[in-house]
């Protein structure tokens, strides 16, 4: 069986290692579900319907990447604060990024993409805190822009105490992702549920809440070829009758 890496097809090869790549362990975490609204293949028993609901799987950076530090500077600070190896910092590095990836459907992901605004990050600065020991400055341009200060001499908060063990400073930082996940949560739930709504008054004008709620089974090409065949020779005998009456 073919992995992704080796499809010669640029495009095919970019969604499969979404999917197969990189994102496979973190789907398998997370139950291959959504973690804001729910969605997923375990919602419907049709195994084409399961495939539909999975290759629309994305991986969410629950604290975004635009305020997520940058690897050195989170292993530098690690190394300090716990009096850890180069390899310890960098271990506690990426099992903090691992627990920053869920599973989230494309519509949830970009709607969560949008936060934090400018005036609700009050969870992000805690999670910097918490795995810096300092919040940094964050600069507001025009339109939107933004730039981190990404230095102690610039910290806007006192510095919490460092903590006694890697494990507790591993719980501590997991904790403060959970409160960013919920604060994006909140309005994700809100958008979908009135997409929802939404959906059920076009649902309703477009006449789709009539067909049937179990899905057909997906018909392959050759059982759709062999019906239009069965069709046309129908016809024919159709005619010929017609026209022997005639």
């Amino acid at each position: 069986m073919p992995t992704w890496a080796q499809y010669d097809d640029e495009a095919t090869k970019c969604e499969a290692a979404s999917l197969l790549g990189y994102a496979r362990q973190v789907h398998a975490v997370c139950g291959a579900q959504c973690m804001y609204c729910g969605m997923g293949p375990k919602n419907v028993s049709n195994p084409e319907g399961q495939f539909d609901l999975w290759r629309q799987m994305e991986v969410e950076h629950i604290v975004p990447q635009s305020r997520w530090p940058n690897e050195r500077l989170i292993e530098e600070t690690l190394q300090k604060r716990l009096t850890c190896t180069p390899q310890e910092s960098k271990d506690l590095r990426e099992r903090v990024q691992r627990m920053n990836w869920v599973t989230a459907c494309h519509l949830c992901n970009s709607i969560a993409s949008r936060y934090p605004s400018r005036q609700d990050e009050t969870a992000v600065k805690t999670f910097w805190s918490i795995l810096l020991g300092f919040t940094p400055h964050v600069n507001y341009g025009r339109y939107g822009r933004f730039e981190i200060l990404w230095n102690a001499a610039g910290a806007i908060s006192p510095l919490p105490p460092a903590p006694t063990l890697p494990e507790d400073f591993i719980t501590s930082v997991g904790l403060a992702i959970i409160e960013v996940w919920k604060d994006k949560n909140s309005p994700v739930r809100k958008k979908t549920s009135w997409l929802r709504k939404e959906y059920r008054c076009f649902a309703t004008e477009a006449g789709l809440l009539a067909l049937p709620k179990s899905p057909r089974e997906y018909e392959s090409p050759d059982s759709l070829d062999e019906r239009v065949k069965a069709i046309i020779r129908e016809e024919r005998v159709r005619k010929k009758e017609k026209n022997s009456k005639a």
